[in-house]
C-alpha cells in the first residue's frame, strides 16, 4: 500500500520555512546625557580640542555595522589629517548572560571600517563582474556555435518531418537564448549594484581628508557591530587626539 507523502512534507516545510522569529534590534545611546544635544531624534556630541571641533551622530545599527554622522571643522592655526581608519572603539563591557561563547572580550580593540580599502574591494569586485559579464557574452557566441550542430544532430536524431524539426530546433535555442538573457539580466544588476555602492562610499562617507584653517569636513563612518557588547568606547581620533564618546548598547526584543 503505497502512502501520500506530500501532506508530510508539506507540514516540514511550514515548520522549517514558517517558523522564522524576527532578530532583536539594537540601538546605542550615549552614556553621558549632559553633552548630547538631538537633530532629527539622532543623539549629537561635539567636542573641541585647540579649536579642532567634532560632532559625531549616531544614525543606525544595520547590516552588521553602527552608522555615525561625523563632522569636524578645524577653527585653529594649522592644517590636520582626518582619516576613518583611525578611528576605533574599545569594549567596555559584554552581556553577562551570554548563553554562547562571545566573539568579542571587554578591553578589545575594534577598527573603523576604511573607506580606502572598501572603495578598493568594490572596484576589484566591478571588475571582475565586468570580466564575468564578458565571458557572458563570449560564452554565449561559442556555444552557439557548438550546439547548434548538436542541435541539428539532435533535431535529426528526433525524426519527423522538416516542420516537427524545426520546431524542435526552434525551441531548444529559445531556451538557450533565454537563459542567456536571464544570465546578462542578472550580471547587469550586479554591475548598477557596485556602481552604487561605489558612488555612495566615494562621496557619502568621510574619507581621508587634509583639513585646512576654516575648512570643514563630514560623512558617514561604519563600525562593526557585536551583539554581545553591553557598553563602548568609541575613539574618533585626530593627529594623536583621542575624542571618546561611551555608548550603551540597547537591546530591543520584536513583540
Amino acid at each position: 500500500m503505497k502512502k501520500n507523502i506530500l501532506p508530510s512534507i508539506i507540514i516540514i516545510l511550514v515548520m522549517v520555512y514558517g517558523c522564522a522569529s524576527p532578530k532583536p534590534v539594537y540601538r546605542l545611546q550615549v552614556v553621558d546625557k549632559e553633552n548630547i544635544s538631538f537633530r532629527y531624534g539622532s543623539e549629537y556630541v561635539a567636542m573641541n580640542y585647540n579649536r579642532l571641533y567634532l560632532e559625531a551622530a549616531y544614525i543606525e545599527s544595520y547590516d552588521g555595522f553602527h552608522v555615525f554622522y561625523v563632522t569636524v571643522s578645524n577653527e585653529s592655526g594649522l592644517k590636520a589629517v582626518v582619516d576613518p581608519a583611525n578611528f576605533f572603539y574599545v569594549v567596555d563591557k559584554i552581556d553577562p548572560y551570554l548563553e554562547k561563547k562571545p566573539d568579542i572580550l571587554p578591553n578589545d580593540t575594534v577598527m573603523a571600517d576604511s573607506p580606502e580599502e572598501r572603495l578598493l574591494k568594490i572596484e576589484m569586485d566591478f571588475s571582475n563582474q565586468i570580466a564575468a559579464d564578458e565571458n557572458i557574452v563570449g560564452r554565449q557566441i561559442l556555444t552557439g556555435i557548438i550546439t547548434t550542430v548538436v542541435d541539428v544532430a539532435v533535431t535529426e536524431a528526433i525524426g519527423g518531418n522538416d516542420e516537427a524539426k524545426s520546431e524542435a530546433l526552434s525551441e531548444r535555442q529559445a531556451v538557450r537564448m533565454e537563459m542567456y538573457k536571464v544570465d546578462r539580466e542578472n550580471s547587469k544588476l550586479l554591475i548598477v549594484s557596485m556602481a552604487e555602492r561605489k558612488e555612495f562610499w566615494a562621496t557619502e562617507v568621510l574619507r581621508k581628508t587634509t583639513l585646512f584653517p576654516g575648512y570643514e569636513v563630514g560623512g558617514y563612518v561604519f563600525v562593526k557591530h557585536y551583539d554581545e557588547i553591553e557598553q563602548m568606547t568609541l575613539n574618533f581620533r585626530i593627529e594623536g587626539i583621542s575624542y571618546p564618546i561611551t555608548y550603551l548598547q540597547v537591546v530591543y526584543e520584536p513583540y
